[in-house]
């Protein structure tokens, strides 16, 4: 603030000796070296103010990958993650950061239970209420359109278009979600791309069936960390991070008589109604509470 006055008092200085020399012509001292020896001063002030540390940014709290401020400092944030990796940890459960990323509450590993989710189980093995925990977007939708680039280079060559008829979860930074979405495919089992373009149109070629989608970002910063890592040879093009796209977690649930699947691995299979799932979602909302996060102690 001292600076800022000071640079302020140089600047009125040099106008003011500037205007005077103008008007008189004259002084005991040289004009020239006078104005030159304020902005020598100037520059001083201002190369000293650049070589400052920014307080207020290094005491900025960080916003993690959804715009959210956690109220910590990088440090304390940094902390907060291990913490909660190691708590993870001891509670047993050995899935990756993906947890950490959609701020699952590991103080309530017992009342997930009680909704058949296990934080543990592969997502073939999830019943829709894991792939609850695990979305940032839950939506009923039908597919309007897709297309496909034929191309082994990319993860996630396959665009689908998708109209949104109901959000029935949105815990992104988007406080509205628009009417379409995009949605990334990926083509991990390497099928022909002409056979894949066959069999999704196949898929989708009813325009009113309606379905359930699980969705999320962490696919993209995974494959991405893992291609950067020299781990995978296939990329994540940019147009996977722009505004409103996402991927799919786990299964899509097709609507069939106002049921989806709930447990595809039971024999015979469990259905659950599309009024008992919305009740699930808002209550493991609750449970989950991700807005008190970044409040808890995990230790």
């Amino acid at each position: 603030m001292k600076k800022n006055k000071m640079i302020i008092a140089v600047i009125f200085a040099f106008a003011l000796l500037t205007a005077v020399f103008a008007m008189s012509g004259g002084g005991n001292n040289d004009p020239a070296k006078e104005i030159q020896q304020l902005k020598q001063d100037m520059q001083t002030v201002q190369s000293e103010q650049s070589e400052q540390p920014d307080q207020v940014k290094s005491n900025e709290t960080v916003r993690d990958q959804f715009g959210i401020d956690t109220g910590m400092t990088k440090e304390e944030y940094e902390k907060f993650k291990d913490e909660y990796l190691a708590y993870q940890k001891k509670c047993g459960i050995y899935a990756k950061d993906n947890l950490f990323y959609h701020k699952i509450n590991l103080d309530a590993v017992d009342k997930f239970a009680e909704y058949d989710i296990n934080l543990n189980r592969s997502k073939d093995l999830c019943t829709t209420n894991a792939f609850i925990l695990k979305s940032e977007i839950i939506a009923v939708v039908s597919f309007v359109d897709f297309s496909i680039v034929n191309s082994k280079e990319l993860t996630y060559p396959v665009t689908f278009k998708v109209k949104v008829h109901e959000v029935l979860m949105n815990n992104t930074e988007y406080e509205k979600i628009p009417d379409t979405l995009i949605v990334k495919g990926d083509n991990l089992n390497n099928y022909l791309f002409d056979d894949f373009e066959s069999g999704l149109s196949k898929m989708y070629k009813n325009k009113d069936d309606k379905y359930v989608l699980f969705l999320s970002r962490f696919g993209f910063i995974e494959f991405k960390r893992a291609f950067e890592e020299k781990l995978i040879d296939r990329v994540v093009d940019d147009s996977c991070f722009e505004p409103f796209t996402f991927t799919f977690i786990g299964y899509q649930r097709k609507i069939e008589d106002n049921e989806i699947i709930f447990d595809a691995n039971k024999n015979p299979t469990v259905y659950i109604s599309l009024d008992q799932f919305r009740k699930n979602v808002k209550e493991i909302n609750r449970i989950n509470d991700i807005d008190n996060f970044y409040k808890r102690s995990y230790k």
